[in-house]
């Protein structure tokens, strides 16, 4: 006899199921068309989910759920909540026992593994295949971070293609037919169009927000999702650096939710959850001058997959931020106790002679991520390749439940690796103008120094050891000496300043003997004020030349 698909009501309260059987030509088609048409989807198939003579109940392990008896296969593709799109990375998944809902707001996942043989993970093109039990009732979740879909069925015994309306993510929640799509807060902006990526995936559970909402955690555990896309002309806004909002959105991500910043935007991620992820320019501005076209690569292996970009020349559009490194930082775990929190680098771009750096960053804390991008998915200014909303959303996607890990670093020992990952810190490294830094070495093996602290501000500061030449106390016009750059110490005011006084006699300059390469070829050297005083310089012999004599005024 054949079987027709079961429907089950899945309510959040109570978690209460209720099954509306559908013979397969009557209620259950007419549920079906229902769920096309919320969705914008439609499979084509005809509702009826068995065919043949079905089969008897099978064995199945009561500690593991792993089935022992009868079994058939199960096809599909998942999809983005378009329909449209073909979705990698989403875990299609059987039960017996519908799964807890997901509560409202952010909340600690407990990211735990479904019993081995009843789950799997769509490919690059969506594509999966699930063995299930026969003759029982289990409930399909298809699910990628908190966007999920639950369905009900029976199967009989034999192969069946999954109905494209159960493999297609919501775009909106709807407890009581088992949909959940994380409620998203996004603040306008100009120059970040992702909001607009997300709509076009069919992603509907959007609402606006403002900047006052952002420093409001009882406002911001509306949602699961925040994102602050780059808006407006002012790098690192003033408002990031207030503790209200730095403090709200910090517990925000702690308690499991996704906190999204990018372009000039990236301070209020940064400010929230500093010391993760190191900016080119350390003073207020110098962050956000870069503006360039970088190649690069998606460094996670499931989202190059899915985008057939796995190496190097993939466009990511203009820039006006960079990401020098990300750091390993001590911080809660998803239990609470402090532990490693490693950084995940989603995609690396390598822009002129900077080297192929991180442009888009996971950050692990508490139970939730914050993500900070330096590319965007365009807007008004920057127009960005197609590809790159799909990939910023996917990896809002597989962040919106906290449970994305990072691999540990594994650059040390490869080619250019200036540093080993965990090594300890380099207290009081001189820098600038006798200023003291910390240099750490990142999770991508360089050198990232913190700002130059400390360093000498007077008007005629030196780099402490230079030397130049001065004609202080010399009689004779054209004689100098030398006068060496004051190294001093801590706490010295005179430190980096030429206020040594001259060494030496003071005599005429020493001009350098610049040797020609081959006969006739030109040299290029620059020449000084001391030593234009003088008529010439020391002629020579070069490839058989005559020797001779050069004018200063004819040297360039």
């Amino acid at each position: 006899m054949s079987l027709a698909r079961t429907r089950w009501f899945v309510g959040f309260v109570g978690l209460l199921a209720v099954p509306v059987l559908g013979a397969a030509c009557g209620g259950e088609e007419e549920s079906r068309r229902a769920d096309e048409e919320e969705d914008g989807t439609s499979s084509g198939a005809s509702g009826n989910l068995s065919s043949g003579n079905g089969g008897s109940s099978g064995t199945v392990d009561p500690d593991s759920g792993v089935i022992t008896g009868p079994s058939t296969t199960v096809t599909g593709t998942t999809f983005a909540p378009n329909g449209a799109t073909p979705l990698a990375g989403v875990s299609v998944t059987w039960s017996r026992t519908a799964p807890a809902a997901i509560p409202v707001g952010p909340f600690c996942s407990t990211c735990a593994a479904p019993p081995a043989g009843t789950s799997v993970v769509s490919a690059s093109n969506g594509a999966f295949t699930l063995t299930v039990p026969v003759d029982e009732d289990v409930f399909v979740t298809t699910q990628i971070g908190n966007f999920r879909r639950v369905r009900a069925y029976r199967f009989a015994q034999s192969d069946i293609a999954l109905a494209q309306t159960t493999t297609t993510l919501p775009g909106r929640t709807d407890p009581l037919v088992g949909d959940n799509a994380p409620a998203i807060g996004v603040l306008a902006g100009e120059y970040d169009t992702i909001a607009n990526s997300l709509d076009a995936l069919g992603v509907k559970s959007i609402t606006p927000i403002t900047l006052g909402d952002l420093g409001n955690l009882p406002e911001l555990q509306r949602y699961q999702v925040i994102l602050v896309p780059g808006g407006g002309g002012t790098c690192a806004p003033v408002e990031a650096a207030q503790p209200a909002v730095q403090s709200a959105l910090r517990q925000f991500v702690a308690l499991g939710g996704t906190l999204y910043a990018t372009d000039y935007s990236f301070e209020f991620v940064d400010s929230a959850l500093p010391g993760f992820v190191q900016f080119a320019g350390s003073e207020p501005g110098e962050q956000c001058t870069v503006n360039d076209r970088p190649t690069g690569r998606y460094d996670d292996p499931g989202l190059a997959a899915w985008l057939g970009a796995a190496a190097d020349g993939n466009a990511f559009g203009t820039t006006f931020t960079r990401i020098e490194g990300t750091l390993t930082q001590q911080g809660p775990g998803r239990d609470g106790q402090t532990t490693s929190l490693v950084p995940k680098v989603w995609a690396t771009a390598t822009s002129g002679a900077a080297g192929p750096t991180p442009v888009a960053v996971g950050i692990p804390y508490g139970c939730g991520t914050g993500i900070v991008a330096s590319i965007t998915a365009g807007g008004t200014a920057n127009e960005a390749p197609a590809s790159l909303g799909n990939a910023l959303s996917y990896i809002l996607f597989k962040t919106s439940d906290g449970c994305v890990a990072a691999p540990a670093p594994s650059c040390a020992g490869t080619a250019g690796a200036a540093c080993t990952p965990g090594t300890p810190p380099v207290q009081g490294a001189a820098c600038g103008f006798c200023g003291t830094a910390v240099q750490r070495c990142s999770n991508e093996c360089r050198v990232l120094a913190s700002s130059c602290e400390n360093e000498q501000l007077a008007a005629d500061r030196c780099v402490s050891g230079a030397t130049r030449r001065t004609a202080e106390g010399c009689a004779l016009p054209g004689e100098v000496r030398t006068q060496t750059c004051h190294a001093g110490g801590a706490g010295d005011a005179a430190r980096c300043t030429w206020s040594d006084p001259p060494a030496g006699v003071c005599a005429a300059p020493v001009i350098p003997f610049v040797t020609a390469p081959a006969l006739g070829a030109t040299v290029t050297r620059t020449v000084t004020a001391a030593e234009q005083q003088q008529t010439s310089v020391p002629g020579g012999t070069c490839g058989g030349a005559q020797p001779s004599r050069l004018r200063v005024g004819a040297l360039t």
